[in-house]
């Protein structure tokens, strides 16, 4: 993930900053925030896919042996 795009996700989600917050913070527009904030997500939620699955067959095995 970019800088940009990995700090304008740590802003908004673990300092709990607005948009507006985080494009003052950042000397950037709010749609820029916007942008990077929906690459950040979908960045995500592509290399979550494969953990997700593997949580989930895992879990499913342990349950099967109980």
């Amino acid at each position: 993930m970019k800088d940009s795009v990995r700090e304008t996700f740590h802003l908004s989600r673990f300092r709990n900053m607005t948009n507006e917050e985080v494009a003052r913070e950042l000397g950037i527009s709010v749609k820029t925030v916007e942008y990077r904030m929906s690459s950040a997500l979908r960045i995500l939620k592509k290399n979550l896919r494969d953990f997700i699955q593997i949580v989930v067959i895992i879990l499913s095995n342990l349950l099967n042996y109980e």
